[in-house]
């Protein structure tokens, strides 16, 4: 069971040490933005139904 906990901690420390490429950071900050964008839409457009 040691064996098998410590090549999984193997493997993910290695995971986390490989460096991303410059798509992979753009694409979160893409869907960041896109999360962040549809949330401010959905709450102003609730408001301004609400106030009508």
């Amino acid at each position: 069971m040691d064996n098998i906990m410590g090549q999984t901690l193997k493997k993910n420390v290695r995971l986390m040490k490989t460096s991303v490429t410059r798509y992979a950071v753009y694409g979160v900050i893409i869907a960041f933005l896109a999360i962040l964008v549809a949330t401010l839409t959905t709450c102003y457009l609730g408001l301004r139904q609400n106030n009508s």
